[in-house]
């Protein structure tokens, strides 16, 4: 019986994270790849996800998310960065603490996939080069979740009202 390898793009267990998590590209495990989906998705104005904590919500308003200076092997060339969030996939909460997502205007910015799993692949993960100023942060509401994906529904049948 012959084996799958998990980093073989048509693994199953692939294409379930590609539906779970309404991922807008192809997971891959070359970071070559990767940087060109973060490229394309970018060109075609999709714009990245970040979640921020309650606590810190009114200080990002007013002067960004700051850059916090840690090694970072997942970056290409080992950068220094911990400021993650997601492009072309659903942003991650917390099941039951809520957060504040934020939508992030990439100009001025670098933003390079972070490999991830086991397999040290492209999720849609994605960490960013320097800090994010507030002009770039778009707070668009405070959620779960299980909020986010009512909200996510809502606006989803909208839009879907607005095109009968």
């Amino acid at each position: 019986m012959k084996r799958e390898r998990w980093d073989q793009p048509d693994n199953p267990e692939w294409r379930t994270i590609e539906k779970k998590r309404n991922l807008q590209f192809e997971i891959t495990n070359d970071i070559e790849t990767a940087l060109e989906t973060v490229e394309d998705l970018l060109e075609q104005g999709v714009l990245p996800f970040i979640t921020i904590p309650t606590q810190y919500i009114e200080e990002v308003k007013k002067t960004g998310i700051p850059k916090i200076p840690k090694f970072d092997r997942s970056v290409p060339g080992g950068g220094y960065s911990v400021i993650a969030g997601t492009l072309g996939a659903e942003p991650l909460f917390d099941l039951k603490e809520e957060r504040y997502l934020a939508q992030i205007d990439p100009t001025g910015l670098r933003i390079s996939p972070r490999m991830t799993g086991t397999d040290r692949a492209f999720y849609g993960t994605v960490v960013f080069d320097k800090a994010i100023p507030a002009e770039n942060i778009n707070i668009i509401g405070k959620f779960t979740d299980q909020s986010y994906k009512k909200w996510k529904s809502e606006q989803e049948s909208g839009r879907k009202d607005l095109a009968a």
